[in-house]
């Protein structure tokens, strides 16, 4: 069997939510977590420069998230965010020692037009929990989505029973 396109799947988690199969979303919660950039022996690149980047893990890898919940659950209304730069200087590939001027993680905190509430989280130093995951809590069940394992996109309802899109 041919395997489907990933976007199969978010548009299937997109039309579950959309048709209220799961009732109303009460909560969810991103993950986008990379440990790239937590050594601090890594040299600093222009994605660590914030003039020529933009920012950091939520500009990098956040966006993407807050994308896919806006496309599955919808608009956002109101965030907050925190970010802090954990490796806050690197060698430059001339030798030099320079400040990182961007976040390497960020945690915000979302309301979306549902009334639904989350957190979407971006780390370039999740050492041991690398990996992108979107969980979506509902009244009757809960959506699991796993980037990595994208073909097991995972359904519960509310007596914890499971099963597969395919």
């Amino acid at each position: 069997m041919e395997a489907l396109d990933i976007r199969y799947y978010f548009v299937k988690a997109h039309s579950v939510i959309s048709q209220g199969l799961l009732g109303e979303i009460y909560a969810f919660r991103g993950e986008f977590f990379h440990s790239s950039y937590l050594s601090a022996e890594k040299p600093f690149s222009w994605r660590l420069d914030f003039e020529k980047s933009g920012g950091g893990a939520l500009a990098d890898l956040g966006v993407h998230m807050i994308d896919l919940v806006r496309f599955i659950l919808g608009e956002l209304e109101s965030v907050s965010a925190k970010v802090k730069t954990i490796v806050k200087k690197r060698k430059s590939p001339d030798g030099n020692v320079v400040d990182v001027t961007v976040d390497d993680w960020a945690l915000i905190f979302v309301k979306l037009e549902s009334g639904a509430h989350g957190t979407i989280e971006a780390s370039k130093t999740a050492v041991g929990k690398g990996g992108t995951r979107l969980e979506i809590y509902a009244q009757r069940g809960a959506l699991l989505i796993d980037l990595d394992n994208p073909y097991d996109l995972k359904a519960f309802d509310v007596d914890s029973k499971t099963g597969l899109f395919r």
